[in-house]
């Protein structure tokens, strides 16, 4: 067990008040994150951060095993009385994106600041808030003298926003060197939405069974540089602006990934009755659904491998032709296509010999993941959690259109789902790596009481055998 010091050993005061200002405290720490360990602004400020929960948690550092394993990176080991139980994983992430225009926020965004009835801050949605809650619920339950029938595993990822290879990446390993299975794993990924689904009136629970695949694909163009006053007939960035033209032109098929299936099933009693038919029987009424879902690129990404240029690189200079010109395109693999086979399908797209299609970070990429299984006792504990959090939700199945830290554990957990307990509206999605990032008190004291629930449902009757 974590050496916990004599000073934080003393009685903890669970007030809601005190929970609210323990989560401004965690927005406080600017723990951004970059994919080269040596571009991040302050590598100190993790260890940091690492200290502050050790300094808040007492009970949780004096029960719990507590294990530095990534870079960075944490797991807890809460120890189940049954030794043959296989284990349950909640995971969270501490590092956040960067605040690039903080002038532009409302409140300073590493200040934590509480106004309006909101924490406000990096973090507060994504994830900060997820990890914060999940030590608060493991405080109280122990302070009630809980102990959990199976071992419950917290994995805290500390590079989630950039690939997640250092910190969940190198837990996973760990976990699975240990020969360990987990009956399922809880992440975050998705939430219980509000008119945000336009076939549905109702808040919807959705609950990421699975996961679309990750990759950078760079495209390349070489040729002769010199003078701008003097082109060929083509230059490299013409050439590139051709091939990106053509990958626009042509989008990957829309197709209906069991996942959305399901999904679409799910909804259907929440939809307007003119809808229900069609949504009730999504195979039979494939090329109308297709027509409907792609008319919005929220419901387009569920049907779809999407391909978006993002970068742009050529001369730097106004008036030198470049030798190289490069663009990268990012793209979000539906599950039943791979790495491989979306490369493949740009370069028949592009057409062009001339035209080179290169991963641009092979470690960093990562194949879709498919749908979990709903037909166990596992899934059907976790609904009834959500239900009983969100009574006024539909609890749905989703395909998570991000990527996440659940992918670097498929071979350690039987079963992943993604749900972040928290309501987000259209407005409120929008500041998860924008401007204005928060989290309602309420909603966020909301989350406490939900990952309360759920350790003491999941820790408790799950069958192995599922």
């Amino acid at each position: 067990m974590y050496d916990v010091p004599d000073r934080y050993k003393q009685e903890v005061n669970t007030d809601e008040n005190l929970a609210v200002e323990r989560l401004s405290t965690a927005i406080s720490f600017p723990t951004v994150n970059a994919a080269d360990p040596a571009e991040v602004p302050d590598p100190a400020v993790f260890a940091r951060f690492e200290q502050f929960l050790v300094d808040s948690y007492p009970r949780v550092h004096a029960t719990l095993t507590r294990e530095e394993l990534g870079d960075p990176g944490l797991l807890y080991t809460w120890k189940g009385r049954s030794e043959s139980a296989e284990p349950v994983v909640l995971t969270a992430h501490y590092d956040v994106v960067p605040a690039d225009t903080p002038d532009d926020w409302a409140h300073a965004p590493f200040a934590g600041h509480v106004a309006d009835g909101a924490v406000w801050g990096r973090g507060a949605l994504d994830d900060k808030s997820g990890l914060i809650s999940i030590l608060e619920a493991a405080e109280r339950l122990i302070a009630r003298g809980f102990t959990p029938q199976r071992t419950v595993l917290f994995a805290f990822g500390g590079d989630e926003e950039v690939t997640g290879r250092r910190g969940a990446g190198q837990i996973a390993s760990v976990l699975a060197e240990r020969g360990v299975t987990a009956s399922c794993l809880v992440d975050e990924g998705s939430a219980v939405v509000e008119n945000t689904v336009s076939l549905v009136d109702r808040p919807i629970a959705l609950i990421g069974t699975a996961e679309k695949g990750y990759v950078d694909v760079r495209l390349t163009v070489r040729g002769a540089d010199g003078h701008a006053a003097m082109p060929g007939r083509r230059t490299t960035v013409g050439r590139l602006a051709r091939a990106l033209a053509r990958i626009e032109r042509r989008p990957f098929p829309a197709r209906l990934e069991p996942s959305v299936v399901e999904f679409l099933k799910v909804i259907a009693s929440a939809a307007p009755t003119a809808y229900r038919p069609v949504l009730r029987f999504p195979r039979l009424f494939a090329p109308i659904l297709k027509l409907i879902l792609a008319n919005d690129p929220k419901t387009d990404a569920l049907i779809r491998t999407t391909q978006a240029p993002t970068m742009l690189y050529g001369s730097s200079a106004p008036n030198v032709l470049p030798s190289v010109a490069e663009a990268v395109v990012n793209i979000r693999i539906l599950p039943g296509e791979t790495i491989e086979s979306v490369c493949t399908r740009l370069r028949r797209v592009v057409s062009d010999a001339g035209v080179e299609v290169s991963v641009l970070n092979p470690t960093g990429s990562g194949e879709p993941i498919s749908s979990a299984p709903l037909d166990t006792e596992t899934y059907r504990k976790l609904c009834a959690v959500v239900t009983r959090q969100f009574s006024d939700a539909v609890v749905a199945p989703y395909l998570v259109t991000s990527a996440t830290d659940s992918r670097h554990y498929r071979g350690v957990a039987r079963a992943m789902y993604r749900f972040l307990p928290v309501r987000m509206n259209p407005a409120l999605l929008d500041t998860v790596h924008g401007v204005d990032e928060r989290i309602g008190v309420a909603d966020y004291l909301s989350m406490i009481e939900f990952y309360t629930d759920l350790i003491e449902t999941l820790s408790h009757g799950v069958a192995d055998s599922e």
